[in-house]
């Protein structure tokens, strides 16, 4: 995968040093079984966690006048499945994303769970392979996005 230009609007997936780990946020369980893989729901689990760190903390900075109710608000418009799938589209994960053949026959790839998931394993991958700094400068753009 290539990166564009600084100058793109456009958000592109981040470089991975490892890409064993790439591959593995890309594996859907349902493709994992079948070919004897790690599937992303390991990683999915971390990226949950490290994207809503990076949310809140980002959000604390933004907004000092806000109370926490106020916060929590913001964040969930930010952290949910629905615009979690919108960015894994923008990233054509659903072009990506290795399913098995039934998962693929019930349209899995189009599912907002799944995407969202998708999403999520792509940033526990990215974090593994970098480090919090990086996927932080990687994620600020998605979530000033929806802030605006």
């Amino acid at each position: 995968m290539t990166k564009k230009s600084k100058s793109s609007t456009s958000f592109v997936l981040p470089e991975f040093k490892n890409k064993q780990l790439l591959d593995q946020a890309l594996t859907h369980k349902s493709y994992a079984h079948s070919h004897n893989q790690k599937d992303n729901e390991r990683l999915e689990f971390l990226g949950d966690s490290v994207l809503g760190q990076i949310v809140t903390k980002l959000l604390y900075k933004l907004f000092p006048q806000k109370q926490p109710g106020e916060l929590t608000e913001l964040r969930s418009r930010v952290v949910n499945n629905n615009q979690l799938a919108k960015w894994a589209i923008t990233l054509k994960l659903d072009k990506l994303i290795k399913l098995g053949k039934g998962a693929k026959m019930l349209g899995l790839d189009k599912n907002i769970k799944v995407l969202a998931d998708t999403f999520e394993a792509i940033i526990g991958a990215f974090f593994e392979d970098a480090n919090f700094n990086q996927v932080e400068k990687w994620l600020k753009p998605f979530i000033l996005s929806v802030l605006k």
